[in-house]
């Protein structure tokens, strides 16, 4: 693939190379004819300012990964898709790499950014290990964690806690006493979050409670633990899911 040159646009509008560069650098001096030459002849070629080239050359490549497992599911979907619009609005360039939740898998996805020069890494899921923000700080690489605290990343948490803590209460006031929880084996800080308050407050409340969970936090993980929570003799009369998608079983 050959994409059209500065000089070709130089030798169309009969001027110098460094004349179409300065034409397409804001704020860069050129006379007012050279430059609508320079844009009529670039318009009628389709060339474009090659933005890789000047980023490396100002080492900034405007590049921002966002990391995730299974992006196209339930919220994470709307949270990716929501994040790269903005990025793109405030001339950012996002890049989403579907990764797994493994530490290879997660690290192999953090060197191929930096090999890319991106400018930071927006991690939507998973449990980064501790190398993983060795490596981004040894970089000078900024890391955002959605929905969990790390001590050496910023980050964007939901009240999980809170949250779980008010759904065991709402059940009980509503006369509910057999609470369950429909949850995951993945070990993802705000699942075990989750989990942990809503069976907490259901135990200080004087309910019983039970806990089904499925290998992973997606659809089928919660048919896994629906079915173990209402196969058994006694079952729950309310659910409290740890996620949407397992909530969607």
């Amino acid at each position: 693939m050959r994409f059209v040159s500065a000089e070709q646009v130089a030798q169309l509008a009969g001027v110098s190379r460094s004349a179409v560069s300065r034409t397409f650098t804001p704020g860069a001096s050129v006379a007012p004819a050279t430059r609508e030459k320079v844009l009529q002849a670039a318009e009628e070629l389709g060339y474009h300012v090659n933005d890789l080239a000047r980023g490396v050359l100002a080492n900034q490549s405007r590049l921002v990964g966002i990391v995730a497992t299974k992006p196209e599911i339930g919220f994470r979907a709307h949270l990716a898709a929501s994040l790269a619009k903005f990025l793109i609005q405030r001339g950012s360039i996002p890049i989403l790499i579907n990764t797994g939740q493994t530490e290879d898998e997660l690290l192999a996805a953090q060197k191929m950014l930096i090999g890319h020069r991106a400018e930071a890494i927006i991690i939507l899921s998973g449990s980064p290990p501790a190398s993983f923000f060795e490596l981004a700080q040894r970089n000078g690489q900024p890391l955002i964690v959605i929905g969990r605290s790390e001590p050496d990343a910023d980050h964007v948490r939901a009240g999980n806690s809170e949250a779980s803590r008010k759904a065991a209460t709402v059940f009980f006031e509503a006369g509910r006493r057999r609470l369950a929880v429909a949850g995951s084996n993945t070990g993802t800080p705000s699942i075990i979050e989750r989990e942990s308050a809503f069976l907490s407050t259901a135990e200080g409340l004087g309910a019983e409670v039970f806990i089904g969970r499925g290998a992973d936090s997606d659809y089928e993980s919660g048919i896994t633990a629906g079915r173990a929570l209402f196969s058994q003799k006694v079952r729950p009369d309310a659910v409290y899911c740890a996620n949407d998608q397992i909530a969607l079983d």
